[in-house]
């Protein structure tokens, strides 16, 4: 008889055996105790076969006859049923074992952190997070593509962050490099990826390097009436000559009073450094103390989502102060500082590199090294110093 589904509903479970009921073109219907299961008989190779498809009601009468269909048409098709199903079966097990790039993502960023400044961790993860798994993480890394890949990195070149595309480039590169000596892929698809993207153009910060102009620029941030943190900031800046961030983010346990020097990790090479503190120097960050000395950054900001002074904080002091963006900039402060100690105090190139933190190798191809020429480092930062208090006397 032609089933539907409230006969189906009606029928009555046998308290033993089994009972069959036809639905026509090969569909059965058995009645157990135990349920209502679907069947599929079809012949292939000449020899009559049965295929469970399921159970009564989780597989429902039109999904029975519709899957009952599939079954007859891959036997006539000379495809086995039963091995197709087998097959299947097997890829979707080999599809559970399979780590998706989230899985290796969670473990290449546990080792990837260690030795890694909390603002450096911080910038891949939000960028990896925001962008690149909503893309690929669901994904089994081996089934990822290059065009993959691509779609991520394009949509920061169509905004204009070049720099971000390489970031977030080498570190999904990375994450790949991860899977490879684990041995789940065979191969690094983004190993090349770096030429389809646009190449980063060098930056050319305003900076003043004539002494005379600079001393007037010192002058301008003494009598600056802002915020004692962006007053502080700006005269540390000339001072230290590091990077705005690294400013910024400056920890009060990173600073050693008793040695008078500030240790921590360059945010652009993930190298540790040094910055030998001159008394002017320590005198700046002793008045700071008395205002976030119980705080965790130098630079406290409850407002900032970083808890630290804003990116624009010092720049907007410095344009308060009319010094147009062609004449100096925040980063300008290490172009001055590299033009003058060479030129005015003739400081060795080599010795003022190792201070900016520059991942120059030497002649001997060592890379950076955090205490090479500390004594000498100490002594320039002393007379850097004393040369900035100089220069302020200077009409």
């Amino acid at each position: 008889m032609s089933l539907t589904h409230i006969k189906i509903l009606k029928l009555q479970l046998p308290e033993k055996g089994v009972k069959k009921i036809s639905d026509g073109a090969g569909l059965t219907l058995l009645l157990k105790p135990t349920g209502k299961y679907w069947i599929s008989r079809y012949y292939f190779r000449k020899q009559r076969h049965e295929f469970h498809i399921g159970s009564f009601p989780e597989i429902s009468l039109e999904q029975a006859r519709e899957e009952n269909l599939k079954i007859r048409k891959m036997a006539r098709e000379n495809k086995d049923p039963k091995q197709i199903k087998q097959w299947k079966k097997m890829y979707e097990d080999y599809q559970k074992t399979r780590p998706d790039f989230n899985i290796i993502w969670d473990e290449f960023k546990e080792k990837y952190k260690k030795g890694k400044s909390f603002t450096t961790y911080n910038k891949v993860f939000s960028s990896m997070n925001n962008h690149a798994l909503p893309a690929i993480g669901h994904m089994p890394i081996d089934e990822i593509k290059p065009s993959d890949i691509t779609k991520i990195t394009q949509k920061f070149i169509d905004k204009g962050s070049v720099e971000s595309a390489h970031r977030i480039l080498r570190t999904i590169k990375n994450v790949f490099d991860h899977a490879l000596v684990q041995e789940i892929v065979d191969r690094n698809i983004c190993q090349s990826l770096h030429k389809t993207l646009p190449s980063i153009k060098k930056q050319h910060f305003a900076a003043i390097t004539e002494p005379k102009q600079f001393g007037a620029l010192l002058r301008q941030i003494e009598g600056y009436d802002g915020s004692i943190y962006s007053q502080s900031g700006l005269k540390l800046m000339p001072l230290l000559f590091v990077r705005h961030l690294e400013l910024r983010s400056m920890r009060w346990q990173d600073i050693d009073f008793d040695n008078n020097e500030w240790r921590f990790v360059v945010t652009k090479t993930d190298t540790e450094h040094i910055v030998p503190l001159a008394k002017q120097s320590i005198e700046i960050l002793k008045d700071l103390f008395r205002h976030s000395g119980d705080k965790t950054f130098v630079f406290h900001n409850d407002v900032s989502t970083t808890k630290y002074m804003s990116d624009n904080t010092l720049l907007s002091a410095l344009r308060r102060m009319n010094i147009p963006k062609e004449e100096m900039t925040i980063h300008g402060f290490r172009a001055s500082a590299r033009t003058l100690l060479h030129e005015e105090l003739n400081i060795d190139p080599n010795i003022i590199e190792h201070q900016l933190a520059h991942d120059v190798p030497d002649v001997l191809g060592k890379a950076y090294n955090r205490t090479k020429f500390l004594p000498q480092r100490k002594e320039m930062m002393q007379r850097w110093a004393d040369y900035l208090d100089d220069l302020k006397n200077i009409r």
